[in-house]
């Protein structure tokens, strides 16, 4: 089943499959138990896209996040965007880390002019 960033717009987030979400904290549940599973990052995406296809709705608090499989979907959000488009840190856990250590934010991490 393939989603289309046209379609999205049309049908509204709320039909891109992705695990149920609680209320309040979303899916955070999913991550708060087992802090290594924070570690593997990949293997989520991994079991995500595996279970749910190639575009996948997650919800954090009052975030939603759509996580983008296909390289032609990506492209496709990406030609649709404005020319710095807002691109939610790869891991939040290696943002936060990465600023305390004074590091590299690391492009998957930034957004705008930086």
């Amino acid at each position: 089943r393939r989603y289309h960033f046209i379609h999205s717009q049309t049908m509204g987030l709320k039909h891109i499959p992705g695990p149920t979400a609680l209320p309040v904290v979303g899916n955070l549940y999913q991550y708060m138990f087992n802090k290594s599973e924070i570690l593997k990052c990949h293997e989520v995406l991994q079991q995500l896209y595996e279970k749910y296809g190639p575009m996948v709705r997650e919800t954090f608090g009052n975030k939603t996040i759509i996580h983008l499989f296909d390289p032609v979907d990506a492209k496709t959000v990406l030609d649709n965007e404005d020319k710095r488009p807002f691109v939610v840190p790869l891991q939040e856990t290696t943002l936060l880390y990465r600023k305390k250590s004074d590091m590299s934010l690391g492009l998957g991490n930034t957004n705008g002019e930086e």
